[in-house]
């Protein structure tokens, strides 16, 4: 009888431990944080660029262009798994478009612009440095805050056609410029687009709701088929 206990405890103890031993590594996967690298970018950010909008005839043909740009030490803040950051202290950032149409209010004087076209643009280091991250401007619009007393314009929009390399890898190459705020120069308060002014922006670029919505479908569908895998 002894021997048979031995023999029915040898041939439960490998498996209790195995078991214990998946619990356990499946318990320390589940409460490490998740590499910063292994993780989508959700949000870069930039503060305090100069922006210059200038507005031209040109020959009789109306020009307005936004620019918004630093040549070298920029700080990029990035989210990812909407938590953790982490900042890239000396890049070139870019951002031009043109005025598509001046849809200011001339009874209230609140200015009101849509841009479409340009770019954006981010290297490593400077205007020459490696590219980071280029994307197409699809649509921006930008309206001015009239409770404001220290002329601010804000607005939102899309930008698609990216590329990404580098420490951008991870960013989408679709989604949404949102949160531009563009401190004007102080006395500058305008009134419409068809003038020129200068200012401070802070931008942030996050990617397309649609493609993290499809990268969570693709997760679940997975965990789905590993369940069905162990009959579960």
């Amino acid at each position: 009888m002894g021997s048979g206990v031995e023999g029915a405890r040898s041939g439960f103890a490998p498996g209790w431990r195995g078991w214990f031993l998946l619990v356990a590594v499946s318990g320390a996967l589940c409460l490490s944080p998740v590499p910063a690298a292994a993780a989508m970018i959700d949000e870069i950010n930039v503060t305090v660029i100069p922006t210059t909008y200038v507005y031209d005839y040109n020959g009789g043909n109306p020009i307005g262009q936004l620019t918004i740009e630093r040549t070298s030490g920029v700080e990029l803040v990035i989210t990812r798994a909407g938590v953790a950051q982490e900042s890239l202290f000396d890049t070139y950032f870019k951002f031009t478009t043109t005025l598509s149409s001046d849809d200011s209010d001339p009874n209230t004087g609140q200015a009101i612009g849509i841009f479409t076209g340009g770019e954006i643009t981010i290297r490593d280091g400077s205007a020459t440095g490696d590219l980071l991250f280029r994307a197409d401007i699809v649509r921006l619009e930008l309206t001015e805050n009239m409770s404001s007393e220290i002329f601010l314009l804000a607005g939102h929009g899309t930008f698609t056609d990216g590329e990404v390399h580098g420490d951008l890898a991870e960013f989408a190459t679709s989604g949404l410029i949102g949160d531009v705020t563009w401190k004007l120069t102080p006395g500058s308060e305008i009134n419409s687009f068809a003038e020129s002014f200068t200012g401070d922006s802070n931008v942030s670029l996050l990617p397309e709701p649609v493609t993290m919505s499809l990268l969570a479908m693709g997760g679940m569908v997975m965990l789905i088929r590993r369940k069905r895998g162990r009959g579960v």
